[in-house]
């Protein structure tokens, strides 16, 4: 347990700083977006506002992911702080995992919230003549705002989880040399305009469901096969007197 907090300590050090300033600075930029067009960027739908919460989300998921599964250099403090501690290349990546997906779920998170703060200012502000009904039926019952806000159709939002966990196998770093990172990136950017654009065509969020399952399916089976080439042994040089 030690040596999982250890590992987990070095991980937040190690990307935290670059990833949190980029989370918080979207969720208030588009927040405060919203409050200065005193809610004139929904003119004509709601979507419109909700288009670009998936903009943001996607150079968001980008940018985490080129960051989360970079290379984890032997020479790097990271790489270090592991080298010094008697756990398996399996541990790790495992470790890495469960970080991943909670920065991921994060950016989701992060979003959610400035989407609630921003519509619930725009209701109080009178956007919504009719009162809470309109509120409602206008803005939180939107195809796109449910993507981050579960309300009578949790679809689309649970398909968004799903893709935030994908992510997370997805980022885990390579520790091996046969291994093509490349591969995976294409994969996920293709998958992200595939799923929204089928979601936009269909109207559907079923649809987009079926393709966050789909992926995480998929996901899991990438990860499976890369989780069974690594190895069960643990650094025997370590010095123990450290």
């Amino acid at each position: 347990m030690k040596d999982d907090l250890v590992i987990f300590n070095a991980l937040g050090r190690r990307h935290l700083p670059r990833l949190l300033p980029v989370i918080i600075a979207a969720a208030a930029l588009l927040t405060v977006l919203a409050v200065k067009t005193d809610g004139s960027i929904l003119a004509g739908s709601v979507s419109v506002f909700g288009s670009y919460y998936r903009i943001a989300l996607s150079v968001e998921v980008l940018y985490a992911y080129i960051l989360l599964s970079g290379p984890h250099s032997g020479r790097s403090k990271f790489g270090y702080t592991v080298g010094m501690l008697r756990v398996s290349e399996r541990r790790i990546s495992a470790i890495c995992w469960a970080f991943n997906t909670m920065v991921f779920l994060l950016i989701w998170a992060s979003l959610s919230c400035s989407m609630l703060i921003a519509g619930r200012l725009l209701a109080e502000a009178g956007r919504f003549d009719s009162g809470p009904q309109a509120f409602y039926a206008v803005y939180m019952l939107s195809g796109n705002i449910q993507q981050f806000v579960p309300m009578d159709y949790v679809a689309g939002a649970a398909a968004l989880i799903f893709y935030m966990l994908s992510l997370g196998i997805l980022s885990v770093p390579a520790f091996s040399a046969k291994e093509k990172r490349h591969v995976f990136a294409i994969i996920m950017i293709v998958y992200f305009a595939t799923a929204f654009r089928s979601y936009d065509l269909a109207g559907n969020n079923l649809v987009l469901m079926g393709f966050g399952i789909g992926f995480f399916v998929i996901s899991l089976l990438i990860g499976a096969n890369r989780f069974s080439n690594l190895s069960w042994g643990v650094n025997v040089e370590v010095d123990d007197g450290e």
